[in-house]
C-alpha cells in the first residue's frame, strides 16, 4: 500500500510541477487537463488504504508542500494579472463608448435641418 501511495504522490508532484511551468510560461491550454488529472489522482488516493504518517513522510520526502505553495502563489499572481487586464479592457471599452457617443450625430437631427 505504501508503494501505491508513493507512486500516486510522485505522479501528483509531477503534475503539480507541470502546472507550475505552464503557468510561468502562460500556456493556459493544458491547465484544465492537468487539474482534472490531479483530481483523479486525489480520488484514487482516497480509495487506497494508508495511514497518515505514511502520507506525511512521503509528502515531506517529495517536497509536496513546497510545490503546492508555489502553485498557489503562481495561480494567485496570474489571476490578479488577468483581473487587472480585464479591468483595463473594461475601462477602455467604456471610454471608447462615451467618446463615440459625443460625436454621434442623430440622423433624424440631420433630416430636420435640411
Amino acid at each position: 500500500m505504501e508503494n501505491d501511495l508513493m507512486l500516486l504522490l510522485t505522479e501528483f508532484k509531477n503534475i503539480t510541477m507541470n502546472l507550475c511551468s505552464f503557468l510561468e510560461n502562460e500556456d493556459y491550454d493544458k491547465i484544465n487537463e492537468l487539474i482534472e488529472k490531479r483530481e483523479s489522482l486525489i480520488n484514487r488516493m482516497k480509495s487506497i488504504e494508508y495511514n497518515s504518517q505514511d502520507f506525511i513522510s512521503i509528502s515531506e520526502e517529495l517536497n509536496l508542500i513546497k510545490w503546492e505553495e508555489k502553485l498557489h502563489i503562481l495561480m494567485f499572481e496570474k489571476q490578479k494579472k488577468l483581473k487587472e487586464n480585464l479591468s483595463r479592457i473594461s475601462i477602455g471599452k467604456s471610454i471608447n463608448a462615451s467618446y463615440n457617443k459625443k460625436f454621434y450625430v442623430d440622423p433624424i437631427f440631420l433630416n430636420k435641418k435640411i
